[in-house]
């Protein structure tokens, strides 16, 4: 660390004000890790790739953006760009951490200030990429600072890293005491609408994604290590995050919204669902089935059109894609495509996001149309629910952002799960209940220490 202090003090001398340092880690279980900063609760931060070679976990806060927009995010990464210095041979950077709102037009009542998106420059971040392990510690100072209280800053937090990997955790699901699904009768009623409009000539609609929740109640306080520890378990190629500030959101995603190199940007297609069989012949014969099903080769090509479309304007030199395929997650599966290609030099990550943001997988087609039906059909505010979440380079315009499904907020002793499904013509309100009654279950998984459950 001495070795970059007159690194450090030119960039206070041109002015910085915001200082990074890197170093390289033992390989470590970062979920424990989050369990032994529990001394942070309400500022820890957890988001990992479906391959685990992607891996952060922030702690604590330099800084934090609320309410951010994905029209003008772009600029505030800018500014924190020219204010923050790390040195440039760093084998691994400082990232914000964070998510968008679904809708910021539609204000969330059970969420705290989280619901409004919320992004953070962690104090600690552990980075995981490919077999690499490190730490990046970050500091702020003000102008009359010197490079000592710069460096003190960061030898104390990097004590508390000392601390916390020697650490181990044992997680303990919460006892439930009843699960209640909400709002069903406006939710049907809401898909009787929606396919009544999308069957009409009178609206521009051809598909509309509807979310609903469930509530969760347990016997004590839901700890938020325990239901990440327990889905890292249960929902292994998934996105897994955990993010906490007044209350917790935490969810294990199958979906990719995009991803940006230096070079290339990358995003996929997921639409259409089916369960998994209860045998592998079983569940071969329902893949088989969800490839031909017409109701649900026709959502997803939906969503296929769209990116193919949003990504024309977005990619140089077009796109590559594959045939159709099933994704597996535990409890269902998917019809899934990929999509890549090289980016405009010119188009900023976040620009590419606002483009793709909210794919027909959770908003619909039109876009805008399906967005304004959603604000006046939905009993609910979706909060981050389907919104994008991930993590943004400073120095660099790289990251990546999943979409936030399969999720729930947390708060004391109660959870509100989401779970929504694409709303087509030939839609049947009950069986998009069932659908989106399984898509429940890995969250209540992840959750409870057994499974008997009161369901009303």
């Amino acid at each position: 660390m001495n070795s970059k202090s007159n690194e450090y003090q030119a960039a206070l001398a041109a002015g910085k004000k915001v200082f990074s340092y890197y170093y390289p880690l033992t390989p470590c279980d970062f979920i424990q890790v989050y369990a032994a900063a529990h001394p942070f609760t309400g500022e820890r931060y957890f988001w990992r790739s479906p391959d685990q070679t992607t891996c952060f976990l922030g702690i604590g806060c330099v800084k934090r953006y609320e309410n951010p927009s994905l029209t003008d995010f772009e600029q505030q990464r800018r500014e924190l760009k020219e204010q923050h210095f790390q040195p440039a041979e760093d084998d691994m950077s400082a990232a914000l951490l964070g998510a968008f709102a679904f809708d910021e037009q539609n204000q969330p009542t059970e969420w705290g200030n989280l619901g409004n998106g919320l992004f953070v420059l962690p104090k600690i971040l552990f980075r995981k990429t490919n077999d690499s392990y490190g730490v990046v510690l970050t500091a702020e100072v003000d102008e009359t600072a010197d490079v000592a209280e710069v460096l003190q800053q960061f030898a104390d937090l990097q004590e508390l890293v000392a601390q916390w990997v020697t650490q181990t955790h044992q997680p303990v699901g919460a006892c439930l005491l009843q699960q209640t699904e909400l709002d069903v009768p406006q939710w049907v009623k809401a898909v009787d609408e929606t396919v009544s409009a999308i069957r009409s000539s009178q609206t521009a609609l051809e598909k509309v994604v509807l979310a609903r929740r469930m509530k969760i109640t347990t016997k004590e306080e839901i700890d938020s290590f325990a239901v990440l520890a327990r889905l890292a378990k249960q929902q292994t190629n998934t996105y897994l995050f955990a993010f906490e500030d007044q209350v917790s959101f935490i969810g294990a995603t199958p979906e990719r919204l995009l991803k940006a190199t230096t070079t290339h940007f990358e995003t996929v297609s997921i639409a259409g669902s089916a369960p998994r069989g209860k045998t592998p012949t079983e569940d071969q014969q329902l893949a088989d089935a969800l490839l031909t099903d017409p109701k649900n080769t026709h959502e997803h090509q939906v969503v296929v059109n769209r990116l193919e479309q949003a990504l024309s304007s977005l990619l140089a030199e077009g796109f590559h894609s594959e045939a159709r395929s099933i994704i597996k997650n535990r409890d269902i599966q998917h019809l899934f495509v990929p999509l890549s290609g090289k980016r405009k030099p010119t188009v900023a990550f976040l620009e590419a996001v606002a483009q793709l943001h909210p794919t027909p997988a959770l908003g619909g087609e039109p876009k805008a149309d399906a967005l304004a039906w959603i604000r006046t059909h939905e009993p609910a505010s979706r909060g981050l629910y389907g919104g994008p979440i991930g993590w943004l380079g400073i120095q660099e315009d790289i990251g990546e952002f999943a979409v936030a499904i399969r999720s729930g907020v947390f708060d004391g002793s109660e959870a509100i799960l989401y779970a929504g499904c694409g709303i087509v013509a030939d839609s049947v309100a009950e069986e998009e209940r069932q659908e989106t009654a399984l898509k429940f279950q890995p969250m209540v998984r992840g959750v409870i220490e057994n499974e008997s459950t009161s369901h009303d």
